[in-house]
């Protein structure tokens, strides 16, 4: 199975602290190396995968601005919106002709 985006994301940090116990306090204290997450196209996460970001999360602290980028395919948004709903279909693809309008 693939490593999930998430951790190759984080990979690096990780590494940080296998060298000793002062680069591994280093690492996991500091909030800089959590404050960027990112998030690509996938499966839904799974249960260890949202505990992790929940410790991404937690390890960015308040003293820094949490970034959080979240990459996912418009083909991917086609597929999970209700087309039933036809003012979506204008919205996801503007350039097609169609009778939707907008209130």
């Amino acid at each position: 199975m693939p490593e999930p985006e998430v951790y190759q994301a984080i990979r690096g940090i990780f590494k940080l602290t296998w060298i000793c116990f002062w680069w591994r306090d280093e690492a996991l204290s500091n909030s800089t190396f959590w404050s960027r997450i990112v998030i690509k196209d996938g499966p839904p996460p799974t249960t260890e995968v949202t505990a992790f970001l929940n410790e991404c999360i937690l390890r960015s602290g308040a003293s820094m601005p949490l970034s959080i980028v979240i990459s996912i395919s418009l083909r991917q948004v086609a597929l999970s919106v209700d087309f039933k709903q036809s003012h979506w279909i204008g919205s996801l693809f503007p350039s097609e002709p169609s009778s939707t309008h907008f209130p």
